[in-house]
């Protein structure tokens, strides 16, 4: 299974090996600077993203997990933080992300987020 991959706002280093590491699992990743919700969305559609990986700034994440529930978009969300911690990973699911992950991004649990998260949502819409 492969997948379009949206990454949004993460530092440069940060971004460029979660790139390279989903890349190697052979998706399509496309990679924005720090985006406004509707930015966003807009990058989602052009791009056809079936998963975003979004930096771990609650100022980006929860607006954009709130547009795409008012829209009604099927798109999970990731949140990527430099450090793997506990409250900011906490906040990030309950604000409704799909998952949470920190570097170093290794194949094994990424293949595992992208194959748990985007079939997800399909499972969801087959059912109603």
């Amino acid at each position: 299974m492969y997948a379009n991959i949206l990454v949004i706002g993460l530092e440069e280093s940060v971004a460029a090996e979660l790139s390279k590491s989903l890349s190697e699992l052979h998706h399509t990743v496309f990679s924005e600077r720090c985006l406004s919700p509707a930015a966003a969305i807009r990058s989602i559609d052009r791009t056809a993203a079936e998963l975003v990986f979004c930096t771990a700034e609650p100022s980006i994440y929860e607006g954009l997990l709130k547009l795409l529930r008012e829209q009604g978009r099927q798109v999970p969300v990731v949140v990527v933080s430099r450090l793997p911690e506990i409250d900011k990973w906490l906040d990030a699911m309950d604000a409704g992300a799909a998952d949470y992950c920190a570097p170093p991004f290794e194949s094994r649990p990424l293949r595992a987020i992208v194959e748990t998260t985007v079939k997800q949502p399909r499972a969801l819409l087959e059912v109603c």
